[in-house]
């Protein structure tokens, strides 16, 4: 079934606001780019048959052998983007942007956003909004009320198809208006709008239409007016987040590069394996055969013998039997342009053959090594990282205008203001368990000095845990009885951890200097 025709039919574009055919025909087009992606990678693109001729039915299909490299490479590279983490409140961490000591509201600000995070189930929201990044070029974060969770507030992933926002022509950042579009079912629209059908088996068309000034919602056309109203907060409540831009403000996905390629795999590998199969199953041949001749009588079985008999006269033919065989049915350059294709598709996708764990020992012999074997998936989800950052920013600055707006009474003073100013920053994990040994290895270095060349606050944030650690290690502190003997031991360590000096020898400028 489309999973696109449940969200809206392309004859109802028109029906959404009065706007330019030139904005309906470029939302159109979008629809079938992206509607191209995901048969692709949800294996649709492989019950496509070979063309035959009109009223012909039954063709074989066009893809027999059905490898899925766009799904295979769309899923790496979203598990690459948020890197190593082990915890799911630790997929993404967040600490002040400010270099000063930090303050309480500053403290507070990370606790909040953390908090959201998790009301927002975090790890799988981002990574379903990294997914359509990746496969349809884009990704939309929506910041929504939701006063039964502890940050009454939380971050949802919408479908990018069923979004269509008009942008503001010199910042592609800024939405000015935007429509959200989306099915429901009769059932869902009597149980959250109290709205009636009658006829309980079609899809009711939700339409969210929003500005900085206002917002309507419409179900199939009739306006809700509870749901309807002046926009309170001055900003529109959605981000959207593209994977990269270049030619193209709406975003490039990933499989951009890949179809063709995919293609050309599979058609070539379904012709190794007929040639196999045609060379294990030959066609056999047979002249002046007796009139008695059958699969039964003559079995096309492994080893077999066939008695043909014998001709009688003297101008009889005698019997004859072949068999079509080709001795090297698949030529072996046939592979090495399989294999070309395998590798070439990874690396036109930024994911080296490494990454998929295979290698040919260079990976292994250093660090260094590995990392450069690994630069063009590191380059490639720093980059997406930048576009990613670009629209947390903005979601938070979202944030912030709710909560100023809505002034919660058990949210901090202050928090909001926080989250406008864009005083908090996300901490990404490291992409490569070496860069996290790495960072643990300076932190470790710097703590070490005398006097230190780093703070506390500021290795925790470097190494991805938050502030919020440094009480915990505070109130660590303050929990053992007699914490002397083990800082003393940590000074001697750093002591021990820092070349000292060696004294110059004196020069000997008389016999009493050297000795003599």
């Amino acid at each position: 079934m489309d999973p696109f025709a449940l969200v809206l039919r392309p004859n109802e574009l028109g029906d959404l606001a009065d706007v330019s055919p030139f904005v309906r025909n470029t939302w159109e087009s979008l629809r079938i780019l992206r509607w191209k992606a995901v048969r692709y990678y949800s294996g649709q693109i492989f019950m496509e048959p070979v063309a035959q001729e009109v009223g012909e039915a039954g063709g074989p299909l066009l893809y027999p052998v059905g490898i899925n490299l766009i799904k295979m490479i769309v899923q790496a590279m979203t598990d690459a983007t948020f890197g190593e983490w082990d915890d799911a409140r630790s997929v993404l961490m967040w600490k002040t942007q400010s270099s000063k000591p930090i303050t309480a509201v500053e403290t507070a600000a990370v606790e909040y956003v953390t908090r959201l995070m998790e009301d927002s189930n975090a790890a799988s929201m981002f990574w379903e909004l990294e997914f359509d990044r990746n496969l349809q070029g884009a990704g939309v974060l929506r910041v929504v009320p939701d006063l039964s969770r502890r940050s009454h507030l939380r971050w949802i992933k919408i479908p990018l198809d069923g979004f269509y926002p008009i942008f503001d022509p010199s910042d592609p950042d800024t939405i000015l208006e935007c429509w959200q579009v989306t099915n429901i079912l009769p059932e869902q629209a009597r149980a959250l709008y109290g709205i009636e059908t009658a006829d309980r088996g079609t899809p009711l068309l939700k339409c969210e239409h929003w500005t900085a000034k206002e917002y309507t919602t419409t179900i199939d056309g009739k306006r809700v007016d509870i749901y309807s109203g002046i926009n309170p907060w001055g900003v529109i409540p959605y981000v959207y987040i593209p994977r990269i831009r270049t030619i193209d403000w709406w975003g490039e996905a990933l499989t951009d590069d890949l179809y063709s390629v995919q293609d050309e795999l599979n058609m070539r590998i379904a012709d190794t394996g007929e040639a196999l199969n045609y060379h294990s199953h030959p066609v056999y041949w047979g002249r002046n055969l007796p009139s008695t001749f059958n699969t039964t009588n003559f079995p096309l079985d492994p080893s077999a013998l066939w008695d043909l008999g014998r001709t009688h006269g003297a101008n009889g033919e005698t019997p004859e039997v072949g068999m079509l065989k080709n001795e090297t049915p698949v030529p072996e350059q046939m592979f090495k342009y399989i294999d070309f294709l395998y590798d070439w598709s990874r690396v036109s996708s930024s994911a080296p053959p490494i990454a998929f764990g295979e290698d040919d020992g260079g990976g292994q012999r250093s660090g260094v090594t590995l990392e450069i074997r690994m630069w063009p998936l590191l380059k490639a989800v720093r980059r997406s990282r930048g576009y990613l950052n670009t629209g947390l920013m903005q979601a938070l600055t979202i944030t912030g205008r709710i909560l100023a707006q809505k002034k919660f009474s058990d949210v901090t003073p202050g928090v909001a203001d926080q989250l406008i100013t864009r005083c908090v920053l996300p901490v990404f994990n490291q992409v490569m368990p070496r860069d996290e040994v790495a960072l643990v290895d300076e932190v470790v270095k710097l703590l070490s000095t005398n006097p230190p060349a780093i703070s506390l606050e500021t290795a925790e944030a470097k190494l991805g845990h938050g502030i919020a650690e440094v009480e915990k290690i505070v109130k660590m502190m303050s929990m053992i009885e007699d914490w002397a003997p083990i800082e003393k031991a940590m000074k001697a360590i750093r002591s021990a951890s820092v070349p000292q000096p060696k004294a110059d020898k004196p020069e000997p400028s008389s016999p009493e200097a050297d000795g003599s």
